[in-house]
């Protein structure tokens, strides 16, 4: 619940998410007791986020270039890469077991809703010649109505957001979502 958080109380849907996932021990917070709900969240944070409400561990190795076994993110990024929820981000010319994972970029809202739909498996669908990768998973998450109204791909995406997205993903799988 929120009140663990000292940064606390946020607009009505922020309030609702965060409290379920930090119910749920998916979100714990930062050591000074704040949630900061409006700061950017990186690549490493939310794919440890969601692995939890996933329940996936994994063990520490190296599964990206850039993801250090020692890193304290890497058991979770190196589960989200074996389970086939992330591959890295795709250079051309550059073999697949090369791409880097980028930890500390901020996560886009494409890259969330490609996330959350591979483990909520949300079925998505469509012909997506010439489009971009992240087209069918954002008609997919307009489609079930889990998707954050005026975001767009290439956006970065806050934690707040992320809580709001994670709990909408996690109502529509429930059949929930309407409450």
């Amino acid at each position: 619940n929120i009140e663990q958080y000292t940064d606390g109380p946020w607009d009505r849907p922020t309030n609702i998410a965060v409290s379920v996932l930090t119910d749920q021990d998916v979100l714990r917070g930062n050591d000074d007791r704040t949630f900061r709900a409006n700061a950017l969240l990186n690549r490493a944070e939310f794919v440890t986020i969601v692995m939890r409400l996933a329940g996936h561990s994994g063990t520490a190795v190296s599964c990206f270039p850039d993801v250090s076994e020692t890193a304290w993110y890497a058991k979770d990024v190196c589960a989200a890469k074996a389970a086939g929820y992330i591959r890295g981000n795709a250079q051309a010319g550059v073999s697949p077991e090369r791409w880097r994972f980028e930890p500390s970029r901020p996560i886009q809202y494409e890259e969330a809703l490609k996330i959350l739909s591979e483990i909520f498996d949300i079925p998505v669908s469509g012909n997506t010649d010439g489009m971009q990768w992240y087209v069918p998973y954002v008609r997919a998450a307009d489609e079930f109505g889990i998707d954050l109204s005026g975001l767009t791909a290439g956006e970065e995406i806050t934690r707040g957001e992320m809580a709001r997205l994670t709990v909408a993903y996690q109502a529509h799988v429930e059949g929930e979502l309407d409450e």
